[in-house]
């Protein structure tokens, strides 16, 4: 009987991984399914865009996803290196600092930004106080660099993290093979790490680029024109939901992409699983710093670190020490336990969710 129980519920792991993957599947079918609902409103709204707002959008991503792919592949590589590779005294703390921009929501980190380094800020008003300047002592920070910058600072962790740990698991054998060959550490960083760190390069910058892509806090405050600003524009302002839904397609198809060179890069960091020790072997371990070079390795870390965490938790707390008004703390609140609540929810269900899906992709019978 226990068998004929068995046989009989053998298939309902499999049809509860069909619901579950067809319910995370409705977002994108809903996106897709809107060309089917294709109307001569919709049509005339799109047809609009195309020949006046869309290739400025359109323009305007690609720079800025340039830019952001450029800045957190240097910053994110750079300071996975210097904590896997070197060893200097603090280091690792800087292991965990490292990650914690990745708290600090990218539409924060802008508000921060704009209020302390616009014209009015505190910090071009002490200057032209101190140094007896006139006008604006740089340019505005609500712009597509600007952006790019918040964008770094927010996102560069997930270069660090999956670079960081490719090094380690990876590099340090071999490292210690070249160094036992007589490569100088030039080289060895040059042909060997840096190498074996750019599937997992690949990937982080892939997730850093979706995360900008879907972005609309950062571009919406900095007025900056992007083709997710223009998915809003199409339906708040022009009301179309149909003409939103059919450009949403596009960057739908630009994630797929990025999706596929991600799990690409991910195939290749499974490539050559062997894992070399560090314990055991002196030539293994971590080359020391020392004098300026210490110094460098600090400024490195501590840079993004200040910029992307510390200083706009300064920045929000000194607005908030200097506001007057009365504060409703209740109602704040009842948003952080609200927050709290959704969060943790949140996180409970989706590693539910993905240690589920690991297992059945790991045991299919």
């Amino acid at each position: 009987m226990l068998t004929t129980l068995a046989r009989r519920f053998s298939g309902l792991p499999s049809l509860l991984f069909a619901v579950l993957a067809l319910a995370l599947a409705l977002p994108v079918l809903a996106v897709l399914g809107s060309w089917l609902q294709w109307s001569g409103e919709s049509a005339s709204i799109l047809r609009e865009m195309a020949a006046t707002v869309l290739p400025d959008y359109a323009l305007t991503t690609l720079g800025l996803c340039l830019m952001v792919a450029l800045g957190v592949t240097v910053l994110g590589l750079a300071t996975a290196a210097l904590v896997t590779l070197f060893d200097f005294p603090g280091r690792g703390v800087f292991e965990w600092l490292l990650l914690l921009p990745l708290a600090m929501p990218a539409y924060v980190v802008a508000y921060a930004y704009t209020d302390f380094l616009q014209f009015s800020g505190p910090l071009q008003v002490a200057l032209r106080e101190a140094l007896g300047l006139q006008g604006r002592l740089w340019p505005d920070v609500r712009s597509v660099w600007g952006a790019a910058l918040v964008f770094t600072l927010s996102l560069y962790p997930y270069v660090y993290l999956l670079a960081r740990t490719a090094l380690v698991e990876r590099a340090s054998g071999l490292m210690e093979a070249a160094r036992l060959l007589g490569a100088p550490l030039s080289r060895r960083i040059r042909e060997i790490a840096l190498p074996l760190a750019r599937p997992a390069v690949a990937a982080g910058v892939a997730l850093a680029l979706m995360e900008t892509l879907a972005d609309f806090g950062v571009s919406s405050y900095f007025g900056i024109q992007t083709f997710t600003a223009g998915i809003y524009k199409a339906w708040l302002s022009m009301d179309n939901r149909i003409a939103a839904a059919q450009l949403a397609t596009v960057l739908l198809a630009v994630v797929v992409v990025l999706l596929q060179l991600e799990q690409r890069a991910q195939k290749r960091m499974r490539f050559n699983q062997g894992r070399g020790s560090r314990q055991g072997s002196t030539e293994a371990q971590p080359v020391q710093l020392h004098g300026m070079r210490r110094v460098l390795a600090w400024s490195v870390c501590g840079l993004p670190v200040l910029l992307g965490f510390v200083l706009p938790v300064l920045i929000m707390l000194r607005a908030f020490v200097g506001e007057t008004t009365e504060m409703p703390w209740e109602r704040f609140g009842q948003w952080a336990w609200t927050s709290l609540r959704l969060g943790a929810i949140t996180a409970v269900l989706a590693v539910g969710v993905a240690l589920a899906l690991a297992f059945q992709c790991a045991h299919p019978s």
